[in-house]
């Protein structure tokens, strides 16, 4: 396969992974609308999920870490992750679909400035000008969303999941190069399994008295939305880089916003998408820079990745983190390297 052919393609496949992430939110609405309740929507996504996953690594049979690496892997899914996957599912009962994930953007944004102020990322102007940007385009959100008087529950819930999947990411950053990516993402799912199985028992909020076409909804949750979504976005990081796959992945939230206009009339007031616009900049500009990939012929399937909804960036130390749904980063051979700056990572 030609090396134009293999950019072209690991384009295609990173802007597919984004419309499968973007279609959570809407498979999401479509099963509450069958008397779906979000948390039994999401023990039944993570359980279906984790077993692929574990079938995954079955067949693939990657090296196994060390206990204390598994356990790890578990207990970023038992609590930063389930706490993130809960909230933001249960925002969109009370908010517009597309504000849920505008707000959820602020993730890579909480990432960075943990990173500056624990001296993990350097303070350098591009970042601080990227912050003030993204700050400045949170506002523009929040304001435009007071003019149509969405419920503050869905707008907090919103914001915790952002704040969770950000833990969840700067928790996850020492697995990652140790890890294999679907060993992680079996693991990480089964602890959000584990969480929410045992929070929905005991708050009864689990059951499976919905309309049958509820299921359909489940499996592209599951189907679309995370196996293969997340197996495009790993391949599509292996052919053209992580940087470029993050950039492309800012194609979700147009999806979401989009599609939630078409299907549910939902819409976002002008505010709100300027507000959108300028966040989405601002990630850009925290992308990494001056990276180019030379990648050899590639595999079926990446060997290492990470748990991911993503933009990547480079940490002061010279490690790498990134941010983006469920599982994806990849270290590539043969990197060259621009002005002394690490390899960026992304995940989604």
């Amino acid at each position: 396969m030609s090396r134009t052919l293999t950019h072209r393609g690991g384009m295609l496949l990173a802007l597919a992974a984004a419309v499968g992430f973007g279609l959570q939110a809407i498979f999401a609405t479509y099963a509450y609308g069958t008397g779906m309740d979000p948390i039994t929507l999401l023990v039944l996504r993570f359980l279906l999920s984790a077993g692929i996953f574990w079938a995954i690594i079955a067949v693939r049979r990657p090296a196994m870490p060390s206990r204390r690496l598994l356990l790890a892997g578990f207990a970023l899914g038992l609590i930063p992750f389930a706490l993130e996957s809960a909230t933001f599912f249960l925002s969109l009962q009370y908010i517009d679909a597309g504000l849920a994930e505008l707000l959820f953007y602020t993730s890579p944004v909480i990432v960075v400035v943990v990173g500056i102020l624990t001296r993990r990322e350097a303070a350098s102007p591009r970042r601080l000008s990227a912050l003030t940007i993204a700050t400045a385009g949170i506002a523009l959100v929040l304001a435009g969303g007071a003019a149509l008087h969405p419920d503050p529950a869905g707008i907090g819930l919103a914001l915790v999941a952002a704040v969770g999947y950000a833990a969840f990411v700067i928790g996850a950053d020492k697995l990652m190069e140790q890890v294999d990516p679907f060993l992680l993402a079996a693991l990480v799912f089964s602890g959000a399994a584990v969480s929410l199985t045992g929070f929905g028992g005991a708050t009864g909020r689990i059951s499976l008295d919905f309309a049958p076409s509820g299921w359909l909804y489940v499996a592209g949750l599951v189907l679309v939305s995370t196996i293969v979504a997340e197996t495009a976005f790993l391949i599509a990081m292996r052919r053209i880089g992580a940087g470029t796959a993050s950039i492309l992945s800012l194609l979700e939230p147009v999806v979401v916003a989009g599609l939630a206009w078409v299907l549910f009339a939902q819409h976002l007031a002008p505010l709100q998408l300027l507000g959108g616009v300028v966040v989405l900049f601002a990630i850009v500009l925290l992308a990494p820079r001056g990276t180019t990939v030379e990648a050899d012929e590639p595999a079926a399937f990446p060997t290492a990745a990470s748990p991911a909804r993503a933009v990547a960036h480079e940490p002061a130390h010279g490690g790498r983190v990134g941010v983006r749904a469920e599982v994806g980063r990849l270290s590539r051979p043969r990197v060259r390297r621009r002005g002394g700056h690490p390899p960026s990572v992304a995940k989604r």
